[in-house]
């Protein structure tokens, strides 16, 4: 997150403080108190740094170009470049959980938002708009 301080905590302090976090966050047993602790939790410049990290990694799994992501989501090169490096090193974990965000339903939504901004940015010919299949992702095509 941002601002980060430079005075480092021990080890196993860090490792204290994450299972009392997840622990707390895993206490409330719903949807809405989890959002609700997170959002008290966050700044809101780190609610949009996470959202924003979340966007990257489910458009990097549905197979957008570096320059769909930076559009979509105002981030700049440097930043898809980083967490494209990091999704790839990451375990199936946090994959997983990406896929089941993306879900059938809303994979194919946002890959038709995501298709539409694209097109008319770059001002497609309609014969060229008609040719495209919005309603798979990239790597399905």
């Amino acid at each position: 997150m941002p601002r980060a301080s430079k005075n480092r905590l021990h080890p196993n302090k860090i490792q204290e403080l994450e299972e009392r976090f997840f622990s707390i966050l895993s206490s409330h047993g719903s949807k809405t108190g989890a959002q609700t602790f997170l959002k008290d939790l966050l700044t809101e410049e780190e609610q949009i740094m996470l959202f924003k990290r979340i966007g990257i990694y489910t458009m990097l799994e549905l197979g957008s170009s570096t320059e769909d992501i930076i559009f979509v989501l105002k981030v700049s090169r440097e930043t898809v470049r980083i967490h494209k490096y990091r999704y790839e090193r990451m375990g199936e974990v946090l994959k997983s959980s990406v896929r089941k965000f993306i879900g059938i339903k809303m994979r194919n939504e946002f890959i038709k938002t995501v298709g539409k901004s694209v097109v008319s940015v770059f001002s497609v010919s309609d014969s060229m708009k008609k040719n495209m299949s919005l309603d798979k992702p990239p790597y399905e095509r």
